[in-house]
């Protein structure tokens, strides 16, 4: 066969992909692979041993799975739901196992996926997003692969060909450019899944991340959800605003999510592409200007929008949301203008072409400052009276490198040169612009026209005079137009007549009547304002020919003769901002010199490290990193710790750029740091470990080293309540452990290839030490225990397993317990082995935090599904222990078993369901509740052709509901009226009680159906009661 293949391929021909199962010997599994590969054909390795059992058993599973259809991928979807993609071996990739599942064309997988009672954890975005695919990988996705077809080299579950054409568009949520094409049944139920997470700032990064362009289906399905929120409907008050409250504590964004939506919704997250066109135009304006069509890209390219990104994280303390949280808490967000942009502003800005179409875009230019500072008060990073642009543009005439590094700040220059333009070409239009800008209440308006001002040929006194007594004479004091106002108020002194300019100083001598801007006792706003009166009335009088009028003269010794203050304003004291000023603002950067010996003494000197909120340590970290680099270490060597930036660095290089760079560069030196350092730097260590660990393929002793050390000298900090999930993923030793995994399991092992010695033996020790910091690392190997069963049994039985044992040390199994619920999978080996304890824990679930819901349908599962290891008698003792809100998940659980039957329902209910309900559920009338009842009758619903069986069932568990309409629309949707009209009214009449205060118009529709499907129903007595009721 092999030379058959070879043969063709000789001739030039394709043959299609050709694939072989071979076993292999435990040690001797890389050359049978590469064997086959040699010869052309794909590999399927198995180990052999035990007269190949595992082919056997994977034949068996394949076939199960693919005779069953969808059904057989909604199974295993059903059986993750709850679980997070965590590291596996190679025969048990979760992600790609997940993906293959949901990517049935027929999107009923990916439908129980996304309105599952259980609401998927957003990390499965993260593995959708960076699992990468080449395109003999199309299979996986439904479509055929084709050698002559061109597609991207990588792609991923969430970007990908949208069908088997030669040149496909790509099927995105999220991307860089408008896509138009319908998204496939499976996408749009991703994007229902994500809707679902609208309060967790990590999608709202990742949409910012990928382009800002929802694809129409999501942006209609995240509207749908957002209405549903804001305005639920009487009927929706119980199926969809308390579902989304309950099943997900991401479901309902707060104030600071909202406006975040709003402003994806309304396009202010898109990445404009017009730059890279416009550049190549340049040539075009420098000959003949800016015309219509070059205009629209020029402000498409202009217009501001906002860049979210994760922030980074300094330590380990846990977040509490429970009070109203602003934006800057939670993201990273700037409003920047693309780059590409100022090369083109640079090479035109002197042409006179260009200059002489300024005019015609200065209200163009004007209105997109204006998005700008909109979007920065909706960010809270201003306000509408002070926007601090008097730190980074000292002058509205001078502005300077340093201010472009915040891109918006080009518009403000662009509107200075085009109102220069316009007011050179038509006055009329300079002035009427000037008095526009004044009406805008922020602050940069305000210095425009007043800078505007001071340039005109005529000073009007009349405007000006309106100008600075407007509000209390607010502008004219201002700290945010003090540098304007006073280039005005010289321009006055040497261009108004005396008259004018006296009736000026007279306007100063009256003094600041608001204090709003001064802090302090009396004497410290006296002499405040003292300066003021000072520094206005001396530029005054240095400016002027004529001097001050008496009293204003007289005023102004009086206060340098008190103050001590020299005569001469110096031209620096003419800028409000020095530089111990401390502004409360996330919009203003202190910057950090990027020069070496600048930096080290500014380091030196702060090694605490205060107003680490506002300065560009962060970006010098990627953008400087060989800088940084050097200058830690050599305050190091010259004994200086400079902890605080040591920790923000490693937090800061997890990017993969920064990781592999940064880890080159610093490892051998970090490693031989003392203990004192790695405790103080344990948390930012930890992440650069984390960051490390997704990077590395091949064995490597350092990084084991660094992890060991970290470990050894994280300290001991107390936990947050007995939540020991959110301790352990917020503990140096919680991620250390979680890298450690990911680094062994990115070597992709097989199953019991068993563990190398260094790692079984880190493993270990965080298994038997006592100390409180390594429940940390406990509750992580717990969350991992599947997967570290299959590769090692033996050592998960001698040292993991027994965690999870009540006997022993309740903490410990506590947070074993909590952990594996946090990502349960199940995996039927390692369940039979944890049987005794898992039927314990029933008696503890007050210690399993939010864990109780996926105990309860792990319950659930073992009920249905029973394993031969289970017995329904020690089911349902443990399910009689469950309280109601946890009956409720395993009916739950029960409805998503019936709604993934497909045709196999009848079989599936006869066999395991049935028996499910008559051995296990509790029988005691006082367990019937709203909740339940109406997922009972949800189940008789779903149950379709057999609900005459599940509705007998079923039917002393189904009580009257207080707002049954929701069963009623589910049933509206269903022939059942038609087909079984006798059950059907026997559910109704159980549904529609006394306490039933809400009649829905759903109820007469329903009647009318039955009663014409059979007549006879007129006679009945349930009908007549509930005809009176509609």
């Amino acid at each position: 066969m092999a030379d058959a293949l070879a043969a063709t391929r000789s001739f030039g021909e394709n043959p299609p992909e050709m694939f072989a199962f071979c076993g292999y010997e435990t040690t001797k599994r890389n050359n049978v692979v590469d064997n086959w590969k040699l010869k052309g054909v794909t590999p399927i390795p198995y180990d052999q041993k035990d007269g190949h059992r595992l082919l056997r058993e994977t034949l068996n599973s394949w076939a199960s799975v693919y005779s069953e259809g969808w059904q057989g991928k909604a199974a295993i979807v059903q059986a993750m739901l709850g679980t997070k993609p965590s590291p596996s071996t190679i025969e048990d990739d979760t992600v790609k196992k997940m993906i293959w599942a949901l990517s049935d064309p027929s999107g009923k997988p990916a439908k129980i996926f996304a309105m599952s009672k259980i609401v998927p954890d957003l990390a499965w975005l993260h593995a959708f997003q960076n699992e990468k695919y080449a395109p003999q990988d199309l299979g996986l996705f439904g479509i055929k692969h084709t050698y002559s077809r061109k597609f991207e080299e990588n792609y991923t579950f969430l970007k990908r060909p949208y069908s088997d054409l030669e040149y496909p568009p790509t099927i995105s949520l999220v991307s860089k450019e408008i896509n138009l094409k319908d998204n496939q049944k499976v996408m749009r139920w991703i994007g229902c899944w994500l809707a679902r997470h609208l309060n967790n700032p990590k999608l709202i990064v990742w949409v910012s991340e990928c382009g800002g362009i929802l694809h129409t289906d999501f942006k209609d399905i995240i509207l749908q959800q957002l209405n549903r929120i804001s305005k639920p409907t009487e009927v929706e008050k119980l199926s969809e605003f308390d579902k989304i409250m309950k099943e997900s504590s991401d479901g309902t964004p707060d104030e600071a999510m909202m406006t975040l939506w709003e402003l994806a919704l309304s396009g202010k997250m898109i990445v404009h592409s017009e730059g890279i066109p416009l550049l190549r135009s340049a040539e075009f304006i420098k000959t003949h200007g800016v015309n219509s069509s070059l205009k629209g890209l020029l402000v498409r390219a202009l217009s501001p929008i906002v860049v979210l990104h994760d922030h980074t994280k300094y330590g380990y303390e846990q977040e509490d949301w429970s009070e109203r949280r602003s934006i800057g808490e939670i993201v990273d967000a700037q409003v920047i203008i693309e780059s590409h942009i100022f090369d083109l502003v640079r090479e035109i800005e002197t042409e006179p072409k260009w200059k002489a179409c300024l005019a015609d875009l200065l209200i163009d230019f004007t209105l997109l400052l204006k998005d700008a500072m909109d979007l920065q008060r909706v960010l809270g990073k201003i306000t509408v009276d002070e926007d601090y642009t008097y730190i980074i543009i000292r002058s509205i005439n001078d502005i300077n490198d340093r201010a472009l590094r915040n891109s918006w700040i080009i518009l403000v220059e662009l509107v200075r040169d085009a109102w220069i333009e316009s007011h050179r070409q038509n006055t009329h239009l300079g002035n009427s612009i000037i008095n526009v800008w004044w009406t805008y209440s922020y602050p940069i308006f305000k210095r425009l026209a007043l800078f505007a001002l001071a340039q005109k040929n005529r000073l009007e006194i009349g405007q000006v005079l309106q100008f600075l007594t407007e509000d209390s004479s607010k502008w004219l004091w201002s700290m945010e137009t003090q540098y304007e106002v006073l280039q005005l108020l010289k321009r006055i002194s040497t261009n108004c007549t005396h008259d004018e300019t006296q009736q000026v100083a007279q306007l100063i001598i009256s003094e600041p009547t608001n204090n709003d801007e001064i802090e302090g006792d009396d004497a410290q706003i006296r002499k405040e304002k003292d300066y003021a009166i000072m520094l206005r009335l001396g530029v005054m009088r240095q400016a002027s020919l004529y001097g001050l009028d008496e009293t204003a003269e007289a005023r102004f010794k009086e206060i340098i003769a008190r103050a001590g203050l020299p005569e001469n304003v110096a031209p620096e004291d003419e800028f409000p901002f020095r530089e111990s000023c401390v502004i409360d603002s996330g919009f203003i950067q202190k910057d950090l010199p990027p020069e070496f010996d600048d930096l080290y003494i500014a380091i030196r000197d702060n090694q605490d490290r205060k107003d680490w909120e506002s300065d560009n340590w962060k970006a010098l970290c990627k953008e400087h990193l060989d800088l940084i680099v050097e200058i830690l270490l050599k305050l190091n060597t010259d004994g200086f710790d400079s902890i605080p930036w040591w920790n923000s660095a490693f937090s800061n290089w997890t990017d993969e750029s920064s990781i592999i760079r940064s880890w080159e560069k610093l490892a051998t030196d970090v490693i031989s740091f003392s203990n004192v350092m790695f405790t103080a730097c344990s948390y930012g260590l930890s992440r650069w470990l984390e960051a490390k660990a997704k990077t590395d393929v091949v064995e490597d002793s350092l990084f084991v080293s660094f992890i060991d050390r970290t470990i050894l000298c994280a300290s001991t900090d107390s936990r947050f309540g007995d939540d020991y999930v959110q301790a352990a993923i917020n503990h140096p030793v919680g991620i250390c452990t979680s890298a450690l995994l990911v680094y062994y399991f990115n070597r992709k092992p097989s199953d019991n290839d068993l563990l190398p010695i260094g790692i079984k033996k880190q493993l270990s020790k965080l298994c038997i030490e006592s100390e409180a910091k390594y429940i940390n690392g406990k509750v992580i190997l717990a969350s991992n225990v599947v997967a570290l069963f299959r590769v090692d049994p033996a050592w998960t039985r001698e040292y993991l397993i027994p965690l999870f044992n009540w006997d022993s040390t309740k903490d410990t199994a506590s947070g074993a317990w909590q952990g594996f619920l946090w990502n349960p999978r199940i995996y039927l080996p390692l369940f039979e082995e944890m049987k005794v304890y898992f039927l314990q824990t029933g008696e503890h679930r007050d210690k399993l935090k939010l864990g109780n819901s996926n105990y309860a349908r792990l319950l659930g599962y073992s009920g249905i599904h029973k394993p031969d290891y289970f017995t329904y008698t020690e089911i349902a003792n443990a399910i009689s222990k469950l309280d109601i809100e946890e009956l409720i998940q395993v009916a739950d659980y029960v409805k998503e078993v019936i709604e993934s039957a497909g045709e196999k329902l009848s079989e599936i209910w006869d066999q395991k369901i049935l028996h499910f309900f008559h051995n296990c559920w509790p029988k005691e009338q006082s367990l019937v509740d709203q909740t339940l009842s109406q997922t009972f009758a949800l189940i008789c619903i779903k149950s379709g052709e057999i609900i005459e069986r599940v509705f007998k069932e079923l039917q002393f568990s189904i009580s009257s509901l207080e707002y049954p309409a929701y069963v009623l629309m589910e049933l509206e949707k269903t022939e059942l009226c038609e087909k079984f009209p006798r059950t059907i009214l026997s559910l109704i009449a159980k549904l529609f009680g006394p306490d039933s205060k809400r009649i829905t118009d759903k109820l007469p529709l329903c009647l009318d159906r039955l009663v014409t499907s059979d007549p006879s129903l007129y006679l009945e007595y349930e009908f007549k009661r509930l005809s009176e009721k509609a």
